[in-house]
C-alpha cells in the first residue's frame, strides 16, 4: 500500500484524551474508534474508549498477515481479556460499559476492507458506510428537542442517554433492524461485518465517524467538517448527531483520516 495522508485529532485539543487510533504496516491498514464512554469509570486515568483503542492498536501489530476477521476478532477478544478484565475488577456491565470500538480494517492479503461499526470508507469515490439504526432515530429524537427548544442542550442529550446506553442490548445481535457490529469482547456475527473487494489500484478513504463523510480528498473533507460546524454546531440540521460540539472542544467527536492506493 502507498499511504498518502493521514489526520488525526481528538475533539479536545489534547491528544491524550482522543479515543480515534490510526494503524497501518505492510499488511493492514485500520482506523480505530474507541466508543464514548457512558461512564466516568477510568483505568490507569485511561476512559474504556481509548483503553479499546489501544488494546486493538497493539493487538494489531501481531497479527498473522492471512488472519481472517475472525480470527483477528478473536484475537482482539482474547486481549481484551489478558489486557483488562483479567487485571481489573470492572464494576459495570461489559456490554454496556465496559471497552468497545468500531474499527475499518483492509487486508493486504485479503485484498477486502472489513467495516465493524459504524467508521466509512471512500474506494474510488463511492462511499461505504454502515450506520447504526438506532443513533439515527435518537439523532432525530435529540434534533427535534433542540428545535423545540434550543436552550435544551444539556437536556436533549440526557434525554436520549438512557437510550444510547440500552442500545447495546442490540451489540453484535442478528434478527433485528437494530443490531450493529461493535468489538467489545463477543463474537460477531459475519452478517453485521461489511466487506468490500479490492483490487490492485484502488483509492481508498478511511475516517472514522468524527467526519460527517468522505468528500475527494482531505482537505474537502475537513472543510464540510468546518461547513458543519461553523453552520450547525449543535449538529440538529445539516448533519443530526447524538451530541453537538461543545464548549472547550473543536469538534463534535474525535475523527481520524488516512488515504492509500493499494499497488
Amino acid at each position: 500500500m502507498q499511504i498518502q495522508h493521514t489526520f488525526i485529532q481528538g475533539k479536545f485539543d489534547d491528544p491524550t484524551q482522543c479515543e480515534d487510533a490510526i494503524f497501518y504496516n505492510d499488511h493492514f491498514v485500520a482506523i480505530i474508534d474507541g466508543v464514548t464512554a457512558k461512564s466516568d469509570y477510568r483505568y490507569e486515568g485511561l476512559k474504556t474508549g481509548k483503553i479499546a483503542s489501544l488494546i486493538i492498536q497493539d493487538y494489531l501489530a501481531t497479527v498473522d498477515p492471512t488472519a481472517s476477521i475472525q480470527e483477528i476478532i478473536h484475537g482482539i477478544n482474547t486481549a481484551f481479556e489478558d489486557q483488562f478484565y483479567n487485571k481489573v475488577d470492572f464494576p459495570l456491565d461489559r456490554v454496556s460499559h465496559g471497552p468497545q470500538a468500531a474499527m475499518i480494517l483492509y487486508s493486504n492479503f485479503h485484498h477486502k476492507i472489513y467495516i465493524i461499526g459504524d467508521s466509512q470508507a471512500l474506494v474510488n469515490g463511492q462511499l461505504h458506510t454502515q450506520p447504526k439504526a438506532s443513533d439515527e432515530i435518537l439523532s432525530n429524537f435529540r434534533s427535534l428537542v433542540l428545535h423545540i427548544d434550543p436552550s435544551q442542550h444539556e437536556e436533549a442529550r440526557a434525554a436520549i442517554l438512557p437510550y444510547l446506553i440500552s442500545s447495546n442490548t442490540f451489540a453484535n445481535t442478528t434478527g433485528t433492524r437494530f443490531g450493529y457490529s461493535v468489538l467489545n469482547g463477543q463474537e460477531i456475527p459475519d452478517a453485521l461485518i461489511k466487506v468490500i473487494d479490492i483490487k490492485d489500484g484502488d483509492h481508498i478513504i478511511f475516517t472514522s465517524d468524527g467526519y460527517p463523510t468522505i468528500k475527494e480528498d482531505f482537505a474537502a473533507t475537513e472543510a464540510y467538517l468546518q461547513h458543519i460546524l461553523t453552520n450547525d454546531p449543535d449538529l440538529i440540521t445539516e448533519y443530526l448527531s447524538t451530541k453537538g460540539l461543545q464548549e472547550g472542544q473543536v469538534s463534535f467527536d474525535d475523527r481520524s483520516y488516512i488515504e492509500f492506493v493499494v499497488d
